[in-house]
């Protein structure tokens, strides 16, 4: 009883009120003298009540989804049944009300899903967990492979980093110089590293000598590589990298000049290097 009189509302005309709704309990009496107490809603407009209802959407209990994983069957093109079905969640956050499944082949799911990542992704990924709904040692088989190829210079260290498998085919691809800190900087760089004039070698520190009235010299994306392993505070650099990638989401597009042409493609370049940079210092080991 106490469970059906959370679910019953009883809803009311009351004439005397105008574009409003009055919420109050509301008993009913049988004639064993049981009664139910239940939500009572009363209103001259019921408008206000279906309209909110209409865009009420139900969301799918994950036992019931547990059910349909023990339950269902994959069919294939001669609509034979098999044993086998895959249901997968795309984000293991979700409360248990609401989730996001698939049924399919895993196989068929995998190669379309995976195959799809680019490289903007695994960048926007070092800094973000959310930004690939998918587990790294899937990413690490099926998409790094190919984008390598494209990239050699792509940060992974990460998705290394939290996979669970080795993956030494991807291990020996790695470029024996990305694989220290001198190696992620161009000789130019390294060249120039002592001629600007820093007041304060750190992060803090260029970021602070290059903004003025709370906007930043976007030169200091490339200042910032100026500085030496010692120099670069880990925590500092993540931390500004993804405020920048929060403000300037679409820096790494194409074509990723905002409306006053302050993004360019250098800033682009200077900006996957330090991204790089923070992927080696976080994360290799």
């Amino acid at each position: 009883m106490e469970k059906l009189s959370n679910r019953f509302i009883f809803v009311k005309r009351n004439t005397k009120l105008n574009d409003e709704i009055r919420v109050t309990p509301s008993t009913m009496y049988f004639d064993n003298n049981k009664s139910i107490t239940m939500t009572q809603l009363e209103t001259n407009n019921f408008k206000l009540v279906f309209e909110p209802l209409q865009n009420k959407r139900a969301g799918i209990p994950i036992r019931l989804l547990r059910i349909l994983k023990e339950e269902l069957c994959n069919y294939t093109i001669t609509n034979k049944p098999t044993k086998h079905v895959f249901v997968n969640t795309y984000d293991p956050t979700v409360s248990d009300d609401k989730i996001c499944f698939s049924i399919g082949q895993e196989a068929h799911l995998v190669k379309n899903g995976l195959v799809g990542i680019n490289s903007k992704q695994c960048y926007k990924y070092i800094l973000f967990d959310n930004e690939i709904p998918y587990a790294c040692d899937d990413i690490l088989e099926y998409s790094i492979p190919s984008l390598l190829s494209q990239n050699p210079r792509l940060p992974i260290f990460k998705f290394l980093h939290n996979a669970t498998k080795p993956h030494t085919e991807i291990r020996d691809k790695i470029k024996y110089s990305e694989c220290c800190f001198e190696g992620l900087i161009s000789s130019s760089i390294k060249k120039n590293r002592y001629r600007k004039n820093f007041t304060d070698r750190s992060v803090s520190g260029i970021l602070k000598q290059y903004t003025e009235n709370n906007e930043l010299d976007l030169h200091a994306l490339e200042y910032l590589s100026y500085l030496t392993e010692k120099e670069i505070d880990i925590k500092e650099l993540g931390d500004f990298l993804t405020d920048f990638l929060t403000k300037y989401p679409d820096v790494l597009e194409k074509h990723n000049q905002n409306k006053n042409g302050k993004l360019t493609e250098a800033t682009k370049t200077n900006l996957r290097r330090l991204i790089r940079i923070y992927d080696f210092l976080r994360f290799y080991k």
